[in-house]
């Protein structure tokens, strides 16, 4: 028999053994999560003290401060009097920022524009800084209309204020310049990052950005995004701040989630920087409690020496060829940042699976594991997992996701961490369960050896296409696989408990040790609604620990199922009652108003789960996404009929609309006679070529959604001019919908706390007014007045870009091409560059077409 079924004889000592080695490995792991001491506020004057930075958080986080606010301008003008107040010579930016992503719903767009103040100040350098690359400390100052947002983002506004405090308290200058840049309107669409890339003079001496955001109240701040080319970026980190949690695990998870930040306007750009946030505490995100009495002082030192340490290490650094090295794969260990460049990934993966084949054949040459029962092992370890992730990742949530509160967040505000011990009770108890159920009919050897199949896979399917991950499958297959060497060594030998707990701590310390603050870190940052991930990791690493679970079962039989199965069954339970709505927790204004001032049809809304403030009375209760007045909507309402109140919609009034070849021009002001500063204007029924907002163009058009829809915020009174260009062969319907944040006095009766700007919550707690302009094809007109592409400014001059399908657009030949196109050759006058794209277009066809 293998050491791996060693009996219950000398079971005991192995048990404790395992069970100390996990948890040893554990707790080392999990104190890299560990905040800093708080520095006090009577410290050096040149180090960061989060207590110095809490008196401007609050200052700032005193109510909301969305785009165009009383307390927005109030926030902007302490920005520029503390710049000040330090020395500095801050400017306001006033500039309209123009920016396009993918929309959440598949093929869709997200585009926003709006007018964006952004503060920047410059930390001046040694001699000759001016000439040298700078370095560019983002931090975003608005606010959702929701929360007073001292997390999001007055945290990182105070940190960006006493960094610099701190810099300029040094007896001499940086090598480098330190630009300070406040943007305006992130929380709607990053319009001030983008206004400072494309036009601010400061861009092009931009070397780095280190932009800072907070997505909860507390936690470690962690490093999770990076631009290209980051390897002597992450040397700069590791050797900056110590602790600093960071992996680049955290990049490709980022990057496929749903979630925007400045940085990524400047990632866009191919600029080298780094990403921060602390993510846990997230029931106040975007919520009302996001208030400076929530911020954890930790978090914010945190923050802060972040921004102080790489402000330091960079500004002395030559960032010259600070992205000349190619990308890196890094993760935490105890003694800092390992790090190793990411080509690494697939040689040391074809190194570990050969060892693992090595040691499985020698395995079953010396008859220690039979092969068939390895086969049946894995299959069977697979089932299992599938199982888990499939009813513990999945059916124990609906205990919790209760309510408006989790409809909101998608997480409890309370019970979280009960829900979590919870769930890896189950999944480890259950999988104890299954090895004592197998043990009469089942080597547990080829049990232990199953479960590293499907890590020997993982870690050939990341080792290229996903290498900056790839560290999390090869090297836990590594260790358990040298671990499995010992384990299956000849009878005679493996009998040496010495060998025993060697085998067992090569095959659980390390994979202990990366894992599992990745199973506390995707519950934070995926939420209960992703507790699929946690439930994965978990189980992935459980089949590592076959060896492990089987020592301690032989040694102490049904214990371990039981207890975990109690462990689980008071988790759950604590959790869900801590997940119940009280009078005082879990209820929000979750109501909105909406009216059509063409049909006169109005209602009264709330987030599907929370309709208990609607009158029934007033009609029949409907559901549906009201995508009349929310367009693009993902979430579901209920709604009743409401009174038609006297309110004015926004008008679209037509300035210019003339055709020119196969093209349709229009000049539109937007206005809100209600003295609306948002709107979302959809265009249907012809496709939109190219836009402008107050002549700032967007990104070249691609086909994408039906209906074209524009975000603008910070409308001023006077309107917002509009510029489209579209096929002039169709009639277009032209809806614009303008919000202001509050409700008619007629509202239903709704709890005091607005609802968090999150899913369903941004609509809410506002009044939405709809009017509708139809628009007619265009004949031909040879005489007309220009349009915005035909005039002579300073976007006159284009040039024609083509993208990888072979799409061709226009852009401003001042401006740098947007990611994924690039130039044609072609250059001219607006008008030129589409008659050439015609022309294209034409050649293109087949004879029988044109």
């Amino acid at each position: 028999m293998s050491a791996v079924e060693f009996g219950s004889a000398s079971g005991l000592a192995g048990a404790l053994t395992a069970v100390a080695l996990v948890v040893v490995s554990a707790v080392v792991a999990f104190r890299a999560l560990r905040t800093p001491a708080v520095v006090p506020a009577h410290a050096d004057e040149q180090r960061f003290s989060a207590l110095r930075a809490m008196r401007h958080v609050e200052d700032i986080a005193r109510a909301p401060r969305p785009v165009g606010s009383a307390e927005h301008i109030r926030v902007r003008d302490h920005l520029v009097r503390k710049l000040s107040e330090l020395g500095l010579s801050p400017e306001v930016q006033t500039a309209v920022g123009v920016n396009e992503v993918d929309g959440m719903e598949r093929g869709t767009r997200f585009r926003s524009a709006g007018e964006a103040r952004n503060v920047v100040a410059v930390v001046p350098g040694a001699e000759g800084a001016a000439d040298r690359p700078a370095v560019l400390l983002v931090a975003h100052y608005d606010s959702v209309s929701s929360g007073p947002g001292a997390n999001d983002n007055a945290a990182a506004v105070a940190t960006l204020l006493e960094t610099a405090r701190a810099l300029l308290a040094a007896p001499n200058p940086l090598r480098n310049d330190v630009i300070l840049l406040f943007t305006d309107a992130e929380e709607v669409g990053q319009l001030g990052a983008r206004a400072f890339a494309d036009r601010h003079p400061l861009r092009k001496r931009v070397g780095v950005v280190l932009n800072f955001e907070a997505r909860g109240s507390r936690g470690p701040v962690l490093m999770f995004e990076t631009g290209p080319r980051n390897g002597r970026l992450v040397t700069a980190l590791a050797g900056a701040v110590r602790p600093s949690y960071a992996s680049s695990l955290f990049h490709e998870v980022y990057r496929r989630m749903p979630n925007l930040t400045d940085f990524g306007v400047f990632r866009e750009k191919g600029l080298p920087g780094l990403n921060f946030a602390y993510i846990d505490g997230y029931q106040h995100y975007h919520s009302a409690s996001d208030t400076p009495d929530n911020v954890s002082r930790s978090s914010l030192q945190h923050q802060g020496e972040h921004a102080l340490g790489l402000a330091r290490r960079l500004g002395d650094a030559d960032l010259t060829g600070l992205a000349s090295r190619g990308d890196s794969v890094f993760f935490r260990l105890p003694h800092g940042l390992a790090r190793y460049p990411a080509t690494w990934s697939l040689p040391l993966s074809l190194a570990t699976v050969t060892l693992w084949a090595t040691v499985v054949a020698l395995s079953i040459v010396d008859s220690q594991v039979h092969a068939p029962s390895a086969l049946l092992g894995a299959l069977v370890g697979a089932a299992w997992l599938v199982a888990a992730v499939l009813t513990l990742g999945t059916l124990p949530r609906r205990i919790v996701a209760r309510g408006p509160e989790t409809t909101f967040h998608g997480h409890p505000r309370r019970g979280g961490p009960a829900y979590l011990v919870a769930l890896v009770a189950a999944t480890v108890g259950s999988y104890a369960l299954l090895i004592q159920l197998l043990r009469p009919y089942l080597e547990i050897s080829a049990l232990a050896v199953g479960g590293t199949v499907w890590w020997v896979l993982l870690t050939l399917a990341t080792a290229r296409r996903l290498a900056s991950a790839n560290y999390l499958a090869q090297w836990p297959l590594l260790f358990a696989a040298l671990g499995l060497a010992v384990l299956t060594l000849p009878p005679a030998a493996a009998e040496s408990p010495t060998l025993v707990v060697a085998g067992l701590a090569l095959g659980a310390v390390v994979p202990v040790h990366l894992l599992a603050p990745l199973v506390h870190l995707t519950f934070v940052g995926l939420l209960l609604k992703g507790s699929v991930a946690p439930t994965a990791v978990v189980g992935s690493l459980t089949l590592l620990l076959t060896p492990v679970l089987n020592v301690i079962t032989l040694a102490t039989g049904w214990a371990l199922p039981i207890v975990a199965a109690a462990t689980a069954l008071v988790g759950f339970t604590i959790a869900g009652v801590s997940a119940r709505p009280t009078t005082s927790t879990g209820r929000f204004q979750g109501v909105l108003y909406a009216l059509d001032t063409d049909t006169g049809k109005a209602l009264w809304a709330t987030v599907d789960d929370d309709h208990h403030a609607l009158d029934r009375s007033a009609g029949e209760v409907g559901r549906d996404r009201l995508r009349e007045f929310l367009p693009h909507s993902l979430h579901h309402f209920r709604h009743v009929p409401a009174p038609a109140l006297p309110l004015p919609g926004p008008t679209v009034t037509v300035v210019d609309d003339h055709r020119r070849g196969d093209h349709r021009h229009l000049q539109l002001t937007l206005s809100s006679p209600r003295g609306a500063t948002d709107a979302v204007l959809v265009l249907s029924g012809a496709r939109v070529l190219a836009y402008a907002v107050e002549k700032v163009p967007g990104p070249p058009q691609i086909p994408s959604d039906d209906d074209f829809s524009l975000w603008l915020h910070g409308i001023p009174t006077s309107g917002l001019r509009i510029d489209l260009v579209l096929r002039p062969d169709r009639p277009a319907v032209l809806r614009v919908v303008d919000r202001t944040p509050g409700l008619p006095e007629s509202a239903p009766t709704a709890a005091p706390d607005p609802a968090p700007a999150l899913g369903p919550g941004t609509a809410c707690g506002a009044t939405h007014v709809r009017a509708t302009t139809r628009l007619q094809p265009t004949p031909p007109q040879e005489d007309a007045m220009p349009g915005f592409l035909d005039d002579d400014d300073t976007t006159l001059v284009c040039r024609v870009v083509v993208n990888d399908e072979e799409q061709y657009s226009i852009w401003p030949a001042d401006r740098e091409n947007p990611p994924g196109w690039r130039d044609s050759g072609f250059t001219g006058t607006r008008q030129e560059c589409l008659a050439h794209i015609d022309r294209t277009w034409t050649d293109m066809r087949p004879g029988s077409l044109r």
